[in-house]
């Protein structure tokens, strides 16, 4: 199985600045649930414009952590608002929250994992 997020990849796209990958992750923790709220009531609204609007938003921040899984989910979730056919939306929905879930928790690891090894040195 691979990595929920990809260590290597978050490091190279904050030049290796541990404490604004911290306040990114601070500001992923936040955006992320806010965005899950907010699909989860497009999704119910049945509201395309919305769901792949929102989608596309955590797409991106997902994106950033390299968080292949979160990211295919949220583009499938995203195409799905695009077509206005939404069938499927709470299906994708769901494999999307999942998703959103295990990155949060890997980033939260990650963070555990920095701030000891900051106080290491």
């Amino acid at each position: 199985m691979t990595d929920v997020i990809d260590k290597v990849e978050i490091l190279d796209r904050v030049d290796g600045d541990l404490e604004l990958l911290l306040e990114l992750i601070d500001l992923f923790r936040d955006d992320s649930s806010r965005l899950i709220s907010e699909l989860r009531t497009a999704v119910s609204r049945e509201d395309a414009a919305l769901i792949e609007q929102n989608a596309h938003a955590l797409k991106g921040s997902v994106g950033n952590f390299g968080a292949a899984m979160a990211y295919s989910a949220a583009a499938k979730l995203e195409a799905i608002g695009g077509t206005g056919d939404l069938s499927e939306a709470a299906g994708a929905f769901g494999v999307l929250e999942t998703e959103i879930e295990r990155v949060q928790n890997a980033l939260a690891s990650y963070a555990v994992e920095i701030s000891n090894e900051n106080t290491r040195s």
